[in-house]
């Protein structure tokens, strides 16, 4: 299985599309070592792409790879504002305990990218636009950074997720210091309890 549609954003991280099949899934694991998927996808998607979920679930299952749905509708940035913090905490748990992680939306772009950009920017020292910058040096697109700074609003002020828009003013919620990144880190982990 070619596995070139898939980029690693930083080690173990790894960003693609949606996976079609279950040889698809035992490629990600036999020639990447993954250890996670987290999907960003809807059920919609799949059934536009045409895959049986079952299979690769069922494939998944067997070889104790982790899987993580945070569902975001396909160009919509409320869901997407809702989805990011979940996904990237889900990142940022595997990667501390060691694991290797491929994240996916339905073609790898959009919703995958963003959460992507979202984790660098909140669990490394990037701020947005070194995070953009970073994740487009791996994966030339584009994804949507204004739903990140409505979720860092929204992580940082208690707000109930998603906040309705307008999005913050550009300038705001694109750098973070190192207590705003601690009080959010703090906030993404309180919504994990899964282990």
């Amino acid at each position: 299985m070619d596995l070139n549609d898939s980029s690693e954003i930083v080690p173990g991280l790894f960003c693609g599309a949606h996976p079609k099949s279950a040889m698809h899934i035992e490629a990600l694991h036999k020639q990447l070592g993954i250890t996670h998927i987290i999907s960003l996808a809807e059920a919609i998607d799949r059934e536009r792409l045409g895959i049986e979920s079952g299979e690769w679930a069922s494939c998944a299952q067997r070889l104790a790879i982790a899987y993580h749905s945070c569902p975001a509708r396909e160009w919509d940035p409320h869901t997407l504002q809702q989805a990011i913090p979940h996904a990237a905490g889900h990142m940022h748990r595997a990667l501390q305990r060691g694991g290797r992680v491929y994240v996916h939306c339905k073609a790898g772009q959009g919703r995958a990218g963003s959460a992507c950009i979202a984790y660098l920017f909140w669990f490394h020292h990037f701020n947005l636009a070194q995070a953009r910058q970073h994740f487009m040096a791996r994966r030339p697109y584009d994804p949507n950074t204004d739903c990140i700074r409505g979720a860092t609003m929204q992580l940082l002020s208690g707000a109930q997720l998603p906040l309705e828009l307008p999005w913050p003013p550009p300038e705001r919620y694109a750098h973070l210091n190192a207590e705003e990144r601690r009080s959010l880190q703090h906030s993404i982990a309180k919504l994990h309890t899964d282990p």
